[in-house]
Order: structure tokens, then sequence, then C-alpha cells
């Protein structure tokens, strides 16, 4: 890299203030402030004889323009998809044959919110290879586009995996392959030899057993074998039964036995010793990182009984025992378990005299952002600046974090990814009108009161059929008879304006779903480059094809430089 090419994390840094500033907006921020049924309840409470919205003092000013159009005719909802995704991907949609500007007219102001959306948004299409900036060194040293995948039969030996959905199978190949192509890297470029991984949050234990049965490139002899780490006792004891049974099956499959999986169940970030071990505790250690320290360490004292794997030749031609270099991987850890993860490869990234392992590298791949603690966003301290520059300052509240998980991207792809879609958005209409009748009980009954405080729950998507199927199923489920009020004040209300105008609105905050998972990831990459920016690479890759249905793709990598 030229001397006077900007480092990976000011250009991070850069990325983050790009985002952090789009998200302060008050056109965007306000898209996050208001939920469907907000603005349904608030519409529904003044409601008197027309449903044709033309001022009100119930939205945002900032929404006037698009709002105003969303009411004019049925799906525009649509029009907006296919315009987000022209913008991002460049190609009209099958089913039109007329230019972007002459097909869907959306108002000036949306348009320009999905241009700077994807200016601030990571791409995340399996051929993606760059970030949007302006320098190329950035995106080369930081972003790789997705690797080569091997063949299911590569990955699993041609054993049947049981019990696999098609999207579990597609992410555990494309890790796996992904983890094979890494330690062969390790070995080539850096003379490490991976033998042990730790897997974390392993669930039932598919990555795991197809880590097990890997032989890279350079490996041969070398088993590999897997700690599978998971904080739910049913897990492990899942796990451990299915790969019993899998054992069993494929007993005569391959000659030899291939590494091992050992499974325990450890939560991490969670306090596991005993007011002795605490107060004997070393001060600069936390008690997820002494967990973690002592159940590899039992996991290696068990295998050195066993196996000979932790004495080999190191890279200077002596033979001794080394400091064991471990792998650290975990395939869609929720929440906070990411942030975890990353503290503890940076905790452990050197090696020490008084440890028998250190970190060697990782892939992390995060999820379910709904579940992160308020304390693990902003990680790094660039993004805490950005985020503390702006009045009020950025915090991600619980919308943010749900939306973060949208795909929009994906809505198009297939006639059946559109069906699954339009159900989704007639579920939310249909909610946020139920949530409207609800205020609109007589507040003196206290029955009525105790139906306000109880929860529809989870309903067949049978009961969406049409509104007055869904009315009768909720009906039942709160103890409440809607149909007098639908007769009498609600006639045709699924037909109405607003209905079409909480389309748009929905639609228009699931497009910002990428731009929040996008500031997550870049602060999880700053935090990383502050940490060990100089003794460690950090990547980002695109691991998975999210038209699989494997929303979640952007792994982290670290490894050595």
């Amino acid at each position: 890299m030229d001397a006077s090419a900007a480092s990976p994390l000011e250009w991070l840094t850069k990325l983050s203030k790009r985002q952090v500033k789009f998200l302060s907006e008050p056109s965007i921020a306000s898209l996050f402030n208001y939920h469907p049924n907000d603005i349904a309840e608030a519409f529904l409470k003044a409601f008197s004889s027309s449903w044709t919205v033309t001022q009100n003092d119930e939205i945002p000013h900032e929404w006037l323009s698009w709002w105003k159009w969303a009411s004019n005719e049925p799906d525009r909802w649509l029009d907006l998809i296919k315009e987000n995704t022209i913008i991002h991907t460049n190609e009209t949609p099958s089913d039109s044959e007329t230019s972007p500007a002459s097909t869907f007219q959306c108002p000036s102001d949306v348009v320009d919110i999905l241009l700077r959306l994807k200016s601030v948004s990571i791409p995340r299409f399996a051929d993606s290879v760059t970030l949007h900036t302006d320098e190329a060194s950035f995106s080369k040293n930081l972003y790789r586009g997705s690797p080569p995948s091997l063949s299911v039969e590569e990955v699993f030996l041609n054993k049947k995996p049981m019990g696999m959905s098609p999207k579990k199978m597609h992410e555990v190949c494309r890790m796996a392959s992904y983890i094979y192509r890494l330690i062969e890297t390790l070995e080539r470029e850096s003379g490490i030899s991976i033998s042990h991984v730790v897997d974390v949050g392993a669930g039932q234990g598919y990555l795991s057993r197809a880590l097990r049965d890997m032989r890279p490139t350079g490996s041969e002899g070398r088993d590999i074998h897997v700690l599978a780490l998971d904080s739910v006792d049913e897990q492990t004891s899942g796990a451990r039964r299915r790969q019993t049974r899998a054992e069993k099956k494929n007993k005569n499959s391959k000659a030899g036995k291939v590494g091992s999986v050992t499974h325990r169940t450890l939560q991490l970030g969670f306090d596991l010793r005993n007011d002795r071990e605490l107060a004997n505790a070393p001060s600069d250690q936390s008690a997820s990182q002494l967990a973690l320290e002592a159940v590899i360490n039992e996991w290696l004292e068990e295998l050195e009984h066993t196996d000979d794997s932790l004495h080999s030749t190191n890279n200077l031609g002596s033979s001794s025992k080394i400091t064991t270099p471990i792998l650290f991987v975990a395939l869609h850890a929720c929440g906070s378990l990411t942030p975890t993860v990353l503290r503890q490869v940076v905790t452990f990234k050197n090696k020490a005299s008084n440890r028998a392992w250190y970190c060697a590298a990782a892939v992390v791949v995060g999820c379910c952002y709904n579940l992160l603690e308020h304390s693990d966003f902003p990680l790094s301290d660039a993004v805490k600046a950005q985020a503390s520059s702006h009045s009020p300052p950025l915090d991600l509240s619980a919308s943010h974090l749900q939306l973060a998980a949208q795909v929009p991207l994906q809505w198009l792809r297939s006639d059946e990814a559109l069906s699954d879609f339009k159900l989704a958005l007639r579920k939310m209409s249909y909610r946020a009108l139920l949530s409207a009748f609800l205020q609109n009980l007589e507040t003196n009954d206290d029955h009525d009161n105790a139906a306000k405080r109880r929860r529809v729950g989870k309903l067949n998507d049978n009961a969406y059929a049409d509104f007055d199927t869904f009315l009768a199923a909720a009906g039942m489920k709160l103890q409440v008879d809607f149909m007098e009020m639908r007769r009498s004040r609600f006639a045709d209300i699924e037909n109405s304006s607003i209905v079409r105008q909480l389309e748009v609105l929905h639609v228009l905050r699931c497009n910002l779903g990428p731009a929040v998972e996008s500031l997550i990831v870049v602060d999880r990459l700053c935090w990383l480059e502050e940490a060990v920016g100089g003794e460690l690479d950090v990547e980002l890759v695109n691991l998975f094809d999210q038209a699989t249905s494997s929303g979640r793709n952007l792994g982290i990598v670290v490894r050595p430089r």
C-alpha cells in the first residue's frame, strides 16, 4: 500500500461518519421513531367519515410528499421495492419494460434516500468485492467477495447430513469451505498449522462435525479437533445425540477416525465461578475470559492424553512442544455473543508463557441484532465519537435493531419470495389496524381494558386470508368481538388510503435495515482495528448467498498479517 494511502481504520472512520450522519437526519430518524401501529392508532382515533388523508398533524413534516404519493394508488410499496432494487443492482426488474424514471415515479426525496442508503450500506451480493468508497486500497485490503465453495459431498465426505435444512446446509458448506481455505493459507503463508478449532455457539454441531472431517492441503496425518461450545445444555445434549447417531450410521463410510468433536456448555458473558474463585481471579481478566480459558485448557489436556497433535515440528525445524494455535469460529453468534467472541480473540491473540494456547485467527458471523446489549454498541472510539457529535446523539433503539435483519433486495428474487413478503406486509397492516381497534374499545369497561393488555401472539398464516378472518381469529384470542365496531365505524378500512400509506412506511423502514446492520459491522471492524490493527489483518467476507434465506452473511475475519 502507498505510504500516503489511508489506513483501513481511517477509511472505516470516514465511512462510519457518513453512516451516522445519514441515520441521524430527521427524515431518516423519524422512520425509526414511528411504528406503523402508532400511525394507525393516531389516524383511527381521529377518524370521522373519510379515509382520504390530505392534511394531518399525526406524521412528521418530512414525510408529506411521499405520504400523499403513497395514498394515490394501490401497490405503491411495490414501486418502492423495484426502485430500491434498481438503485442497488443497476438492473431493471424482469417484469418492467420501461426505464426506472418513467416506470415508478417515486418522489424525488424518496429516491434521494435510496441513493444515499446505497452509499452507506455494505454490498451484500455474492459477487460483490468493494465497499462504496473512493479508495481502491481500502476495499482491496479490507473487503473480500464470496469465497469459492466446496461441494456438499466434499464438505460432508459423501455422508448424508441428517436434519439439516437447505439454508443450514448452504451456510455450513460455505463457512466450512472458507475455513478450509483459511487453514491452508495460514499453513502456506504464516507457517501456522491449525489442528484445533473452537466453535462458539455451536448449536446442533453441524459446522463442528464438518470442520472435524476436513482435510486441508498439506494436513495429511493431522486431525482436526473441535471444541463445540453452546450456552444451552439442551443444545449441547442434542448435538451429542446427533453426533452419536451420525457416527453409527456412517461408521463404515470412511476408514479410520478423523479428528474429534468435544461438546461443552459454556455461558460466555456469565460468571461461572464460585466466590472463592472470584476473589482469587486476576483483576485484568473478565469472568468470560477466565471461563473460556479454563474450558479450553481442560479440553487440550484431555486431547493430550489420547493425541500427539500438541507435539509438532515448528517452522524452524526443531521438534518441541509449542503453544497451540487455535482458530475461533462462530456461525451466527446471536446478539452480544459476537462482540463477546471478538473480545476473546483480542485477549488471547498473543502467545503467553503461562498459557498452553493462543488465538491464531477467527471467523465470526453475527446475527439477532435485537438481542444486542445496549453496552455493545458502539464499541469503537471512532463510532462513539461520531454518534455523540450529533444532537441528539445517535442511539440504536429497538426499532433500529429489529429492522437491521431485513433483506429488502431479496424480495423480488422469485415469485415465492415476493409472495412471502406480500403475506408479511398484510400481517403488518392487519396488526396495525388491530392495534387501532383496541385503542377504540371503551376504556371504562374492565373487560375491554383487560383485552388491551393481552397479546394476540402468533396466528397461523391462514388467519390472514382477509381482514374479517383475521379479526375473528384475533377476537377469539383476546375474547373480544370486533365485528360490530368494524360494521359501524370501520367498514372497508383494509382498502383505505391509510393502509396504502402504512405499506409504504413499512417498506421504507425495512429498506433502512441494511444501513443499520452496516453501521454495526463497521463499528466492530473499527474496534478491531483500534485493538489489533498493527498486529493482525481484519477482513470482511460475504460468506453466504442471501438468496438462500441466509440474511446474515457477513463474516468478520481476523488473521495474521
